[in-house]
């Protein structure tokens, strides 16, 4: 009876002991996670390195690789979401923050094999679209890209970083009829978007619109764009530069 007593009593300390644990584990990822929110990277690591927190779950791993990828320790941070995506296979989550990591060390390659991987995991998660379409351009695989940037598009129509990718491949490949679509649609939701007036305007005279071109290239000089000067005169010789 004394030994089947200090079997439970031992038991019970145990499961005292993991509960204890547990918490302190969650109490610890909770500050980690308000650090890295407060821009503290360094605090949230110690925190996650510590000799008290036991946590090796795929949360526990993704907040340690993310606070690693703010401090651009970027190996540091693609081991910890490698860790975290064997633990949880069908988590998009670790595969999208392993491509931004790939991405910050120049490994687009492996950037785009995470992206897709996480797309079939996450298909309507925008960013990983907008993120793929981004590293399709760098590869010059244009119609790739476009075709990122219009699924972005489709699950939110004002997402202007999208919209303003989509009217530069249309105006850099000549389509200026569908580019001045994008560019004012991001113009209606951006007015000052220095990039989208130059765009907009470029695309205007470049379909004999000219002074109406002109106002918007003049605008985009107007407010800081002082690339636009160059196509000012060449397009707007008779219109006045401020």
């Amino acid at each position: 009876m004394i030994q089947r007593f200090h079997i439970l009593f031992a038991a019970f300390c145990l499961a005292i002991l993991s509960l204890s644990s547990c918490n302190q584990n969650e109490s610890t990822t909770k500050a980690a996670r308000s650090a890295l929110d407060s821009l503290k990277p360094e605090q949230a690591l110690k925190l996650l390195e510590g000799k008290t927190f036991v946590d090796q779950s795929a949360e526990a791993l993704i907040l340690r690789g993310t606070a690693s990828f703010q401090l651009k320790k970027y190996g540091d941070a693609i081991a910890d979401f490698s860790s975290a995506a064997q633990l949880e296979p069908e988590n998009y989550k670790p595969y999208y923050n392993r491509s931004l990591a790939f991405m910050e060390s120049g490994k687009v390659n492996d950037a785009m094999i995470d992206l897709s991987k996480a797309i079939k995991l996450n298909p309507n998660e925008k960013d990983l679209y907008l993120n793929r379409g981004n590293l399709f351009f760098l590869k010059n695989e244009v119609a790739d890209a476009l075709s990122d940037f219009q699924k972005v598009l489709e699950l939110d129509s004002s997402n202007t970083q999208a919209l303003y990718n989509v009217a530069y491949i249309h105006g850099s490949g000549g389509n200026n009829s569908q580019a001045e679509i994008y560019y004012r649609r991001l113009l209606a939701l951006e007015p000052d978007h220095l990039k989208a007036l130059f765009g907009y305007g470029l695309a205007l005279v470049q379909m004999n619109q000219r002074e109406a071109g002109c106002e918007y290239l003049n605008k985009a000089y107007e407010r800081g764009f002082q690339s636009a000067i160059k196509v000012i005169q060449v397009y707007c010789t008779n219109l006045p530069i401020k």
